[in-house]
């Protein structure tokens, strides 16, 4: 799935889902097409669900097609059951790529990572 683009109060917007999972999973890699400044949230039950979230990303021409551990890690998220989801985490950087992985997973309910950016000075 896509990143979608979307024109709200003037402003250029991406956003969507970078994974939904409930295993060990590595998603797939999104353009955010360099656009800044942005978030990432990452929701879920996690008062019985424990998983590690890692962010990468990428300032390549394409899609990286090699291991993850070849690529910058933006951040990870350590999260340990029980406890509340974490803190959002922004950053106003252009990368052409990002993707989300969870390893260690361990539970039963969803973990899903959203992503969203705006152009801070769009003209459209």
């Amino acid at each position: 799935m896509a990143l979608l683009d979307n024109i709200r109060r003037g402003k250029h917007f991406k956003k969507g889902s970078l994974i939904s999972t409930s295993t060990n999973t590595s998603g797939a890699w999104m353009s955010p097409e360099g656009m800044h400044p942005f978030s990432i949230t990452v929701s879920g039950d996690f008062s019985a669900t424990s998983v590690v979230v890692t962010i990468y990303v990428d300032d390549g021409d394409s899609a990286p097609s090699d291991a993850d551990a070849n690529h910058a890690t933006l951040k990870v998220f350590t999260i340990t059951a029980p406890q509340a989801a974490p803190p959002a985490f922004t950053l106003d950087a252009p990368f052409e790529w990002i993707k989300a992985v969870t390893t260690s997973y361990a539970g039963t309910q969803p973990v899903t990572v959203n992503f969203e950016a705006s152009e801070a000075n769009s003209r459209y």
